[in-house]
């Protein structure tokens, strides 16, 4: 249990000595290779010792006095533990950073810097270095305006120093108001957060986005060309469709797809929809079947995902990837939970977990689920898992939306028949009267 001593207090884990078996989960990502079990058999970390990463050695070299703090994938790791905490308790929590470059000052004033504000944390805050080389302090159960007053404090001795305050969950996720929207692409995460929340993209996946999207670009290219026709054909306006949809780190960005709806349509019946949708739990089932937007073929290059083809240009660009959590539109992400936002940790993708698993059978609440437990579990042969299971479920969705569609006519040509019976029927009774 974590107890509420103010600001300026000692800091009581100089050593870095941690012994809760609630936070060995997270040891294991900083401990060092020579450390050894204390008296009780609990693992011990110091920073800075023969052995470590080199991301460590480069933190020692910077900072060798200060063993308290953490280096950026542990810190990382306490600061998403402290989320996890705070979106189950309903609490908040602020991230304080700074950068010690941007301090007009020698190594050992910079050093005795970082020593004054270790003494004024709490024992239950933490200071770690992020992933852009600036140093954060996390203090969790900290509101903003308890929070700025501990900032100001600590800084007051470094006016000119620039630090940053995110308080979560308020400066993480936006709203996304209409009154947001601009020309260019927004960013409407806080970048404290966007830095400890959001899972760099692997070298593998980065590889296998451009070689698999510059490929289906290549070998799809007579679809696109037919496509591209039947829409100019069918239905006047663009043939592309451009959309802002909340990607990595909630940042938003330019969606492309295909067109399959009348242009300059109005949306406001699909927002409602979803809404709906999302705030009773239900599965997003699509309104395809009876939306007289949809123009002639759109249907079918909705159900068979044609459509959809377009977004190999956004992962090619780096907005998006093959696989991945699908991207929302902005009034789906301001009905989200706290949690909801973790599915924004990772690269939004054309296909994903929720798609091959039922897709709009599920409700939003498993959906969600879903993203999370592939936003924690990410590897080359899950992606390769999913992407290989995408065309047995498009084939599946297909199949079932004719088999729909089969029973719908077989049932209307039944209520049809037995309406001509029973017309029938009653004149035969009536020339017989």
């Amino acid at each position: 249990m974590r107890n509420n001593q103010g600001y300026g207090a000692e800091l009581h884990q100089n050593d870095a000595i941690f012994t809760g078996k609630s936070e060995r989960h997270i040891l294991h990502l900083h401990r060092d290779k020579e450390s050894t079990p204390d008296e009780k058999g609990n693992p011990s970390m110091t920073i800075g010792k023969k052995g470590m990463d080199p991301i460590n050695v480069r933190i020692r070299q910077r900072v060798p006095s200060i063993k308290t703090i953490h280096d950026p994938v542990s810190f990382q790791a306490l600061i998403l533990h402290e989320r996890n905490r705070a979106d189950r308790s309903g609490n908040a929590f602020s991230l304080v950073t700074f950068s010690l470059d941007e301090m007009d000052a020698t190594s050992s004033q910079k050093k005795a810097f970082c020593r004054h504000i270790a003494k004024s944390l709490r024992s239950t805050d933490e200071i770690g270095w992020m992933r852009d080389a600036r140093i954060g302090l996390l203090l969790p159960d900290t509101g903003q305006e308890s929070a700025n007053i501990f900032a100001q404090r600590a800084f007051a001795k470094q006016e000119a120093l620039d630090f940053k305050l995110s308080t979560y969950p308020d400066h993480w996720i936006g709203d996304y108001s209409e009154s947001q929207k601009t020309d260019g692409e927004e960013e409407a995460s806080d970048p404290g957060f966007s830095d400890a929340f959001c899972i760099n993209v692997p070298a593998w996946k980065r590889s296998l986005d451009i070689i698999g999207s510059s490929l289906g670009l290549i070998i799809l290219s007579p679809i696109f060309l037919a496509t591209m026709l039947w829409i100019r054909a069918v239905s006047p306006g663009p043939v592309l469709f451009t959309q802002k949809r909340v990607g990595h780190g909630g940042k938003l960005f330019t969606f492309i797809k295909f067109r399959t709806m009348k242009h300059d349509n109005d949306s406001s019946a699909h927002q409602d929809h979803i809404v709906k949708r999302i705030r009773e739990g239900a599965a997003l089932a699509k309104l395809d079947d009876f939306d007289p937007r949809i123009i002639p073929g759109g249907k079918l290059l909705r159900k068979a995902c044609i459509d959809e083809l377009p977004q190999l240009l956004n992962v090619l660009r780096g907005d998006m990837s093959l696989v991945g959590p699908r991207p929302c539109v902005a009034y789906e992400a301001r009905e989200y939970q706290r949690w909801h936002a973790r599915r924004f940790d990772v690269l939004p993708g054309m296909t994903g977990l929720w798609q091959v698993s039922g897709k709009n059978k599920l409700s939003i609440a498993q959906m969600i689920r879903l993203d999370i437990s592939y936003a924690s579990n990410t590897s080359l042969l899950r992606d390769i898992s999913i992407l290989a299971r995408t065309i047995p479920a498009i084939v599946e969705m297909l199949l079932e939306s004719g088999l729909k569609r089969l029973r719908v006519r077989l049932d209307t040509s039944l209520r049809n028949a037995k309406a001509d019976f029973a017309f029938n029927d009653d004149r035969s009774t009536s020339k017989e009267s």
